[in-house]
């Protein structure tokens, strides 16, 4: 086809030119197979890294350690809150109980709660976090007067023994009907290490 499109050239250079115009058309071939495989792999790796994210999602239903502290939710509910003041919650909220272990018997770990119920937050804490499947944040909810959650951990800190674990009690604005579940994120700062302990809430085991 090259010669009879250049019917000046000779055999010889008919025969070089069709070669290389072949070497070229394989050469076109794999790069474009590259980029595929290119693709390919880049997509896969997006796919571990999403997997890994919901991996490191702690079911609610498990308990989560981190350094010396182990956290379990013992309850979830939608709700009026009791208070501290033999009062309750105008409206039904998010109330989340949770329970801290230290495992270590050598150690005394400070706790400040992830209610941050203080007027002034500590330094050397952060509150809680949560939103759900569907885009929502949810806040903390911050009571008048100095009121906090009955059985919660007010704005001092608490020692955690190893033979005595803590409660602590968490609320926040009441989750849509359409969620499916809560993503809440609990900052290590408050016991004294870094990162952040990351439950995953089924709604199914949100009592209402």
């Amino acid at each position: 086809m090259t010669c009879f499109l250049r019917p000046h050239l000779n055999i010889q250079q008919c025969r070089l030119l069709t070669v290389v115009m072949l070497l070229l058309w394989a050469i076109m071939i794999l790069a474009c197979g590259g980029a595929g495989k290119n693709t390919a792999k880049d997509i896969q790796n997006r796919q571990q890294s999403d997997s890994t994210s919901e991996v490191s999602r702690i079911p609610s239903t498990e308990v989560a350690q981190h350094g010396d502290i182990r956290v379990k939710i013992l309850a979830a509910a939608v709700r009026q809150v009791p208070l501290n003041d033999f009062s309750v919650s105008r409206d039904n909220l998010l109330m989340i109980t949770l329970q801290l272990t230290n495992v270590n018997p050598k150690r005394i770990v400070t706790y400040r709660s992830w209610g941050g119920w203080g007027r002034i937050l500590h330094p050397n804490s952060e509150r809680a976090g949560l939103k759900d499947d569907i885009g929502n944040s949810y806040a903390l909810i911050k009571f008048n007067l100095g009121a906090y959650p009955l059985g919660a951990v007010n704005e001092k800190s608490e020692s955690i023994y190893s033979d005595k674990p803590i409660s602590d009690i968490l609320v926040f604005e009441r989750p849509v009907a359409a969620a499916k579940y809560l993503d809440l994120n609990l900052p290590a700062k408050n016991f004294g290490e870094t990162g952040e302990i990351r439950f995953r809430i089924s709604m199914d085991h949100v009592r209402r």
